[in-house]
């Protein structure tokens, strides 16, 4: 699975250069990214590049804990969960971003727009993560059932065996190895 994913992260990065650098390289990409203001056909409203003082904290946060942060926290869950319950959870940043922009929309802090019907679409999140849930559930009820059967059946094979020798825990040792 590691191989995979680093695979899968190397090759999104190269796409993403290779996007950044054809939309910041043709006029009709830097003015789809920065529209003109006001209904003025003067070009776009900034400059390929430009980063805005305003922005650069902002966008240090989104790449120090949304980018770098998430992947590794992705890339070692990886390791120790369940692949499908990883991609699973993936599903749960769009709802935590919506449900934060409203937190913070309510503190009247900024002037930002509330999310609008797409937080319908948090519903369908919270269903198909419960289905998730239940199916792993179900899942390891069903692993751990065969596990006690064969556990049973290697017990019962034991004791049958060592009776027949007259000693159970020889019987148990020797079908275990």
């Amino acid at each position: 699975p590691m191989t995979v994913t680093g695979w899968s992260y190397i090759t999104a990065s190269v796409q993403m250069c290779i996007v950044g650098m054809l939309i910041n390289t043709s006029p009709g990409g830097v003015e789809f990214v920065c529209p003109p203001e006001d209904d003025q056909d003067d070009g776009p409203s900034c400059s390929a590049w430009d980063v805005p003082m305003s922005a650069v904290l902002p966008l240090a946060y989104w790449v120090a804990f949304n980018s770098i942060g998430a992947y590794l926290l992705m890339t070692w869950a990886n390791c120790y969960a369940d692949p499908s319950s990883v991609l699973g959870y993936t599903a749960l940043q769009p709802l935590t971003s919506s449900t934060l922009t409203v937190v913070i929309v309510e503190t009247g802090l900024y002037d930002l727009d509330e999310p609008g019907y797409n937080m319908i679409g948090g519903l369908l999140i919270g269903l198909g993560l419960y289905m998730l849930v239940l199916d792993l559930k179900e899942a390891q009820a069903k692993k751990h059932t065969s596990t006690d059967g064969a556990l049973s059946a290697l017990v019962a094979g034991a004791l049958e065996h060592g009776s027949n020798n007259g000693n159970a825990r020889q019987g148990l040792l020797e079908d275990a190895a």
